[in-house]
């Protein structure tokens, strides 16, 4: 299942992509007042699997027909809008870390972004007075969906709900400031997700998924999740 989120008379509204198009799920649960229908995107995460199948029989509701419409147009919102975290592993692509000329990391190199990063596919950021060197990076996003402690390897990826399209902006000349990456990494939208969350059903694996980035058209950054030092 393909969930996102986007912004309708103010509110954020959850929705599903389909073949015919996009389910309003909150209008349509509203109008049809189905309220055991989820409407949020973080209670739709934190249920599961379960949750799922409502929405995959709501989706096939004859009843829901009027709401579907086209992509074009809609104002995306973040496919994730309240994260109890935001953690990234840096320096973790081989050939990335080629390219700078450094060592592979030994233990994960982790550093913070901040729910006010989050923006959504198509939003506009504003690029921020203090930095000169504004950065792009491709990145997937985890999504975990369920609490995790003294996880092993081996079963980590049960307590994923889905992944994500996700672009990690950096202010390289702050990043650059001190040894902690953060004060680079958090300025207001610089952590663009989306445009959709996918269930994790529909990912074989995602050690091996490509991931690109275009900068006005041209092909910035192409590269795949089997080049991870760490993987997911």
């Amino acid at each position: 299942m393909k969930l996102l989120n986007f912004r309708k008379s103010g509110n954020v509204h959850l929705g599903i992509k389909t073949d015919k198009g996009i389910l309003d799920v909150r209008s349509a649960a509203e109008s049809l007042n189905e309220e055991h229908i989820p409407t949020n995107i973080m209670d739709v995460i934190c249920d599961g699997e379960e949750t799922e199948k409502v929405l995959q029989t709501f989706v096939e509701d004859p009843r829901v027909a009027a709401f579907f419409s086209e992509e074009e147009g809609i104002e995306w919102a973040p496919a994730v809008t309240e994260p109890k975290k935001i953690i990234c592993v840096g320096l973790n692509y081989k050939k990335h870390a080629d390219e700078t000329k450094s060592p592979y990391p030994k233990i994960p190199i982790l550093f913070n972004k901040f729910e006010n990063a989050l923006s959504g596919h198509l939003n506009e950021v504003v690029v921020p007075r203090q930095t000169e060197r504004l950065d792009h990076e491709v990145e997937l996003g985890i999504v975990i969906g369920k609490t995790a402690k003294d996880v092993t390897e081996e079963e980590a990826l049960d307590y994923v709900f889905g992944y994500c399209t996700t672009n990690d902006l950096s202010a390289r000349d702050v990043q650059k400031h001190g040894v902690q990456w953060m004060t680079g990494k958090t300025f207001d939208g610089f952590a663009p997700v989306g445009p959709y969350l996918v269930t994790k059903d529909e990912i074989e694996n995602p050690n091996n998924l490509r991931v690109t980035a275009k900068v006005n058209g041209k092909v910035h950054q192409d590269s795949n999740t089997s080049d991870m030092i760490f993987n997911c």
